[in-house]
């Protein structure tokens, strides 16, 4: 291989796109060990979730209120929310230790949650922040038993932790109803990170001849 040869081929190693890799950065983002690990604002109830601003842990929506669809999650366990009336309630908040990416620091974070609705009316809506700031705001499902996964990209403060918030906004008395399951983060996996500096490196080395 001539030097123009294997310069396009590291030069086309270092533009391949890097492959995103869900990992349990988010403690517990699954529920599956029950009501722990998160903060909220909400009222945790162990039997039913017939008032405005309470939450339960299950695996089946029917479990923790009369009327609602049937909902389930094949993972297990999920989180079911009566949602409050009054604006900008915690949801969900946790403080992770997050750091920017060797090599690629303004490379963003990807935050994944799932959400459906347990009764029709008034889907919810629900804002994602990170450090105190709005990012996005995700909206419920109008149609009922049905999950629906969201996605949003974030940066970093490499200075300090990371705080992660979800936030109701809804203030419908009627309907407000869902659940939410699966909250994870997605980064580049390792393997890509490896052969993009390998590229990086190689290529300086032939600059320097």
């Amino acid at each position: 291989m001539n030097k123009l040869t294997k310069t396009l081929a590291l030069t086309a190693l270092a533009l391949t796109p890097l492959n995103a890799s869900a990992a349990d950065y988010i403690i517990n983002g699954d529920f599956e060990s029950g009501n722990t690990d998160f903060n909220t604002d909400y009222t945790y109830k162990t039997d039913n979730v017939n008032a405005a601003k309470e939450y339960a842990i299950t695996d089946d929506s029917r479990n923790v209120h009369n009327s609602a669809t049937f909902l389930d999650d094949s993972d297990g366990n999920f989180m079911v929310v009566n949602g409050d009336t009054t604006p900008n309630t915690l949801l969900w908040e946790q403080t992770l230790q997050l750091i920017p990416i060797p090599h690629h620091p303004d490379h963003p974070y990807l935050f994944f949650i799932d959400i459906a609705s347990w009764l029709a009316d008034n889907p919810a809506e629900i804002t994602f922040s990170v450090n105190g700031q709005v990012v996005e705001t995700f909206t419920a499902p109008s149609q009922t038993g049905q999950w629906e996964t969201h996605e949003k990209y974030f940066q970093i403060d490499p200075n300090s932790d990371t705080l992660l918030q979800l936030h109701t906004t809804s203030t419908a008395h009627t309907g407000n109803d869902f659940a939410i399951d699966n909250l994870r983060l997605a980064l580049p996996e390792p393997s890509s990170l490896s052969l993009l500096t390998l590229a990086t490196l190689a290529t300086l080395k032939r600059r320097k001849k």
